[in-house]
């Protein structure tokens, strides 16, 4: 094979090699980038009861539902056992579903008419901070123990932002997401259609003026 081939064919597999790994840079970044979440562990947005069940098993406990319409405050009490084994259906009859996890808590929340998912949520218990970088909770690329810059960074200006107490509250509308913090820092993410908890709302206050 003469030089003149050997250089033409080099050319030519540096060409592809160049070619095939910005394709890959480009599928990584494009796969990295924030999206539309509806789903964590295999529990979607929308997804029935008895699937629920299915995949995560019985709730380790559940509670009453609010007694008030009431956005800026949620005081809910856990239902007993007793009131478990006398409801029609047992813990079907309830839809805020709690799973107790090593350092996270779990929790499926429900529509009470159509029985399926409208709330997946992750939240961070465990008091050990070296719990850091173990991607506990993680969603879209956010986890428990992140701090707001690393939040903003990712996810850009919150739909809206608001503080109770001693937590900060940001929604993200079009990642389908609500971060909770305190002192700057994740400690719970929940998915939910938040297009529909503006449509709640609106008629809630049509139904109120």
């Amino acid at each position: 094979m003469s030089m003149k081939n050997i250089i033409i064919i080099s050319k030519y597999l540096i060409t592809i090699f160049f070619g095939v790994a910005g394709s890959f840079y480009v599928y990584k970044y494009i796969s990295n980038l924030p999206k539309l979440e509806n789903t964590f562990q295999s529990i979607s947005l929308g997804m029935p009861m008895g699937e629920v069940k299915y995949v995560l098993g019985s709730p380790d406990y559940v509670l009453h539902p609010i007694k008030k319409f009431n956005f800026e405050k949620e005081d809910q009490t856990v239902v007993s056992k007793e009131e478990i084994a006398n409801a029609k259906e047992g813990v079907n009859s309830f839809f805020d579903w709690h799973y107790s996890k090593s350092s996270s808590l779990v929790t499926v929340n429900f529509d009470s008419n159509k029985r399926i998912v409208k709330e997946i949520g992750c939240h961070f218990i465990d008091k050990n901070e070296f719990l850091l970088g173990m991607g506990i909770c993680e969603i879209n690329g956010i986890h428990a123990l992140d701090d707001e810059d690393t939040v903003l960074d990712r996810l850009g200006k919150p739909s809206s932002s608001k503080i109770i107490d001693e937590t900060k509250i940001m929604e993200f509308d079009s990642y389908n997401m609500k971060i909770f913090l305190e002192k700057r820092i994740v400690r719970g993410i929940v998915i939910l259609n938040l297009a529909d908890k503006q449509n709640l709302y609106k008629h809630f206050l049509s139904t109120t003026i």
